[in-house]
Formats: C-alpha cells, sequence, structure tokens
C-alpha cells in the first residue's frame, strides 16, 4: 500500500481535490473550510468571555462610563443654568429598575455598545404615563420595524422559545446606537470592525493550547515501506 493509498485509507476511503468546490467522491467540501464562519450578534456577546483582550478593553471603558456621575440643569431665559438636586428623573436615573441599579445598567449597557453598537432602553411608564422603570432589552432578541413614511414602524422582541414577539411603540424604546453607514436602522460597534483580528486571537490561542495539550505530538503515525 502507498502513501496515496494509507492517506485515503486514514480519512474513510474519500479522495479531495483542492480548488475543486467539491469532494470527488462526495463529503466534506474544501469550499466551505476556506472561511471561518461568519459572526453574529450572539458571537460578538460571547467573544467577550472568551477573548481577553477583547474583555480587558471593554471592561475598562464599561467601567469608566459607570462611574461618570449624572447632573440635571435647568436653563433660565438668558441661557444660564443651574442644578436641579431633587426630580422624579434623578431619582429614576439613579435607580433605574428594582434590580439594576445605575451603575449596573449604564455598565451593562456600555458593554452592549461596544460588542454589538447598540442598546435598548425599553421604558414602563406609570399611570401618568411618566417612565417608572427603565430596563435593558438584550438587542440580540430586538428587531427594528421599519415603516415607509414614519421611519420605524416599531420594534419587537423576541427571545428564543416565543410564540409571538412583544411589540413595543416607537416611545416606549430608546434606542441607542452608534452609526451604521450600511444598516440606518442598526448599530456599528468597535467589536464588529475586528472581527478578523478577534477571529485570528481567539483561533490562535485555540491552536497553541492544542500545542500544549498534546505536546506537540500527532495522534497518528505513517510508516511507509523502503
Amino acid at each position: 500500500m502507498g502513501l496515496r493509498d494509507s492517506l485515503a485509507s486514514l480519512i474513510g476511503g474519500k479522495s479531495y481535490q483542492l480548488g475543486s468546490p467539491r469532494a470527488i467522491s462526495g463529503g466534506l467540501q474544501f469550499s466551505d473550510m476556506q472561511l471561518p464562519p461568519g459572526w453574529g450578534y450572539q458571537s460578538y456577546l460571547k467573544a467577550y468571555g472568551e477573548i481577553g483582550t477583547l474583555f480587558a478593553c471593554v471592561n475598562v471603558i464599561a467601567q469608566g462610563v459607570a462611574k461618570v456621575p449624572w447632573h440635571l440643569y435647568e436653563l433660565n431665559s438668558q441661557g444660564e443654568r443651574s442644578e436641579i438636586f431633587k426630580h422624579d428623573l434623578i431619582d429614576l436615573l439613579n435607580r433605574f429598575n428594582p434590580f439594576q441599579t445605575r451603575y449596573q445598567f449604564i455598565y451593562l449597557g456600555t458593554i452592549y455598545k461596544l460588542l454589538v453598537g447598540e442598546e435598548f432602553w425599553q421604558l414602563n411608564f406609570d399611570g401618568n404615563r411618566q417612565p417608572g422603570e427603565i430596563w435593558l432589552a438584550p438587542p440580540q432578541f430586538m428587531t427594528v420595524v421599519p415603516h415607509p413614511t414614519k421611519y420605524i414602524d416599531h420594534y419587537e422582541f423576541r427571545r428564543t422559545g416565543m410564540e409571538k414577539p412583544i411589540e413595543f411603540n416607537i416611545d416606549e424604546i430608546i434606542h441607542v446606537k452608534t452609526p451604521n453607514p450600511y444598516n440606518e436602522y442598526r448599530g456599528l460597534s468597535p467589536a464588529q470592525a475586528l472581527t478578523i483580528d478577534l477571529d485570528t486571537e481567539r483561533y490562535a490561542a485555540r491552536w497553541i493550547q492544542k500545542f500544549f495539550f498534546n505536546s506537540a505530538r500527532p495522534d497518528f503515525v505513517i510508516e511507509y515501506p523502503p
């Protein structure tokens, strides 16, 4: 048995031709192996916990933004401003909802914006039609529904497993996003602009990990008779 026959036996009897769009005898396509898989919203959010440099950069920026104190001012007719220390808006922004402090809310919202370029603030109104709570809607589950004349018709939230999406009017959502020239309805993040670099770092780290895991020793030996 020659070297070619030995390799063919090793991979299950299939033979391949480089540059061919498909395997000669059926099976794995080389065209599917030339490029890494594409990234979606879930991929960028998941990468935050997988790529050390991405976590470090996003984390330090999110911490800095969350620590910035907020102030409310009132302008008089002469354009002079005076700070307001007691107001319903101040109370709301210091405690967005019963489960998140201002720091936690801004921290997570900044992470969303840096990873996927946008964050959705969902407003819950009280009996007087005043915002009583603000919640962060995970952007990977949000859809912006366009309107032919009003620009945006409504927003939809649909998590995996839900039979029907939850619809929100445009006055119930504050969409904070970095402008995206490719899609005016969605945001564009720094992480998305670094997709190839992030892919390279992740795959390089995995390769090095496997290199040390098996001591750079192959799991098979090819023998060829003299």
